[in-house]
């Protein structure tokens, strides 16, 4: 029986059709400085098109249902381009988590993509929003805290390119916010691992008055362990030592001032005890600690002067 040519014709036409849909390429690209763009003119699929035309148009909770929908039903390498543009729709809506699952999602299944690059930005993208305060939903409620979430994202980028600016800018952020929080030992400990694995990164000076800061934040005060203060002042003189031009100077400067200031204050408050419990021995040890080991400190004129004193009483 002879096929109709019509027929063979629109059958032909049909499988062309499916072929080219099945094989499509959106052909996409993403610059730093440019952002999203088509590299070739011409539909890439109906779908697609209009999911890329309502992400420009800035309208991207629509995009990632019609993105989803183009990864879920379309073959390579179509869908890998959904797929990233999923996740970037999800960002650009402020959905954080969903965000950060399809950028993981997306990582895991092409690591070796042209947009593995898009991909751990967009996650740094995401930690430095949550660790600057921005907020997560779960359940359609609001959560006023996503730091955990946060550093999970900074540990993920870690683990993907422990050596990458992406990792290094992470953790900057990281060390950055827990110092803000008044979370001084993670702040300080933070910043020790940027430096484990940046010992030359563009942020070494700020990690070091970094430590200095958290150390001297976190000591209890004079009256307690001195140690703290002799940490700080250590980190900051070696910060000046080594960096004597550093743009902090005068931030670590005053990190050394504090801390030396504070072990003044100590050693002369301990002094005054002493003397108080009768024990002048003891008292001009830990004053005489005060004028020769801290001479600028505004304690060593006192702590000189009780010295005089006690001297003149023979100690009584």
């Amino acid at each position: 029986m002879k096929r109709s040519p019509c027929l063979s014709r629109i059958s032909l036409a049909v499988f062309i059709m499916a072929f080219f849909s099945l094989c499509a390429s959106a052909d996409v690209e993403w610059t730093p400085s440019g952002g999203w763009r088509k590299t070739q003119p011409g539909p890439h699929g109906r779908e697609f098109d209009r999911a890329f035309e309502l992400f420009m148009e800035g309208k991207t909770k629509k995009a990632a249902g019609l993105f989803e929908s183009v990864r879920d039903g379309s073959s390579e390498p179509l869908r890998e381009d959904a797929s990233i543009l999923y996740a970037e729709s999800l960002l650009a809506s402020n959905n954080y988590r969903g965000a950060y699952d399809a950028y993981e999602k997306f990582i895991e299944e092409y690591p070796n993509s042209r947009h593995i690059d898009r991909a751990l930005q967009g996650e740094l993208e995401i930690a430095v929003a949550l660790l600057t305060g921005k907020k997560i939903k779960a359940l359609g409620l609001r959560i006023w805290s996503a730091y955990g979430m946060a550093e999970k994202v900074v540990d993920k980028i870690i683990s993907h390119r422990p050596l990458s600016d992406y990792a290094r800018k992470a953790q900057v952020e990281l060390a950055r916010s827990y110092f803000k929080r008044r979370l001084y030992i993670e702040s300080a400990s933070a910043w020790r691992q940027y430096m484990e694995l940046f010992p030359n990164g563009p942020e070494i000076e700020e990690a070091l008055l970094g430590i200095g800061r958290s150390l001297l934040n976190d000591a209890q005060g004079p009256t307690y362990d001195p140690l703290p203060y002799y940490k700080a002042g250590s980190v900051a003189s070696n910060l000046m030592r080594d960096y004597p031009s550093a743009a902090e100077a005068d931030a670590t400067r005053a990190v050394r001032d504090t801390s030396r200031e504070n072990l003044a204050e100590h050693y002369f408050l301990l002094a005054k005890w002493y003397m108080k419990m009768g024990k002048a021995d003891a008292a001009v040890l830990y004053l005489s600690k005060v004028t020769d080991n801290f001479p600028e400190s505004s304690y060593a004129d006192r702590a000189a002067g009780i010295m005089e004193i006690l001297a003149g009483t023979g100690g009584q």
